[in-house]
């Protein structure tokens, strides 16, 4: 009963995260008509806001992968809760200053403690179950996900009608309040982390970057959807840089 304890307080942890990070994702796409306005940007140069956002998976994914492979999730994981509670009050404080360069390395920072979340929270969330009810756990996760997506322009919503209401007018203002509240929200995460007993897993295999990646390339199933992605975004990427030569 205690083993089935453990496991259902980690998955709550878990499902916390998957739940946050899609909100957050959301919320920063949704917050890109704002830094349109604010610096005055045509359609093209906007869309460095989300390019800081997800570029920061390309820049973090891998490191993270080499911490976890060496102390381990748990450790990793609660770097990574830490990291993204600093990445939330650094975006809290760069972004009241509306200067164009200080805002982009806030969504960096911010957005790169959230890309080392998912890298660990991911595979960690179906290693806490048996491989025949990892499944369940990985679905459930997933759904807090996608209840974070639906939720984010609500919340969003509400923290504009709350700071408005404190007097907070200007925008750049109740977007700070925002990432403040979302802050907090892994401040609470991190104390929570720290009262139950999570399970510490640590990766069964090790392997050099590079042996892993020429084993990877040589699966012919892995290649062929590596292309039909790559076509997939290739073609989304012009559908999007039409309308601005028109």
């Amino acid at each position: 009963m205690s083993s089935l304890a453990k496991r259902d307080s980690a998955l709550v942890l878990l499902s916390l995260i998957f739940f946050i990070w899609g909100l957050i994702t959301v919320v920063s796409n949704s917050l890109i008509p704002h830094y349109k306005a604010v610096f005055s940007l045509d359609y093209q140069t906007a869309m460095l806001f989300p390019m800081a956002f997800f570029i920061s998976r390309i820049a973090v994914s891998l490191p993270t992968s080499f911490v976890m492979a060496k102390i381990g999730y748990k450790a990793t994981l609660q770097y990574c809760l830490l990291w993204c509670f600093f990445g939330c009050l650094v975006m809290a404080y760069l972004v009241r200053s509306q200067e164009l360069i200080l805002t982009l390395m806030g969504i960096f920072i911010m957005a790169s403690g959230i890309s080392a979340i998912q890298v660990v929270s991911s595979p960690y969330v179906s290693l806490l179950a048996a491989p025949e009810k990892s499944i369940h756990r990985q679905s459930i996760a997933t759904a807090s996900n996608s209840i974070g997506t639906v939720l984010g322009p609500i919340a969003l919503s509400a923290v504009i009608i709350v700071a408005s209401s404190l007097g907070y007018v200007e925008t750049a203002e109740q977007i700070s309040m925002l990432f403040l509240c979302i802050g907090l929200f892994f401040l609470i995460l991190i104390i929570y982390f720290r009262a139950i007993d999570l399970p510490d897993i640590q990766p069964n295999v090790r392997r050099g970057f590079w042996k892993g990646l020429c084993e990877l390339v040589k699966q012919a199933d892995f290649m062929k959807l590596a292309l039909v992605l790559r076509y997939i975004l290739g073609s989304k990427c012009v559908l999007v840089r039409l309308p601005l030569h028109i």
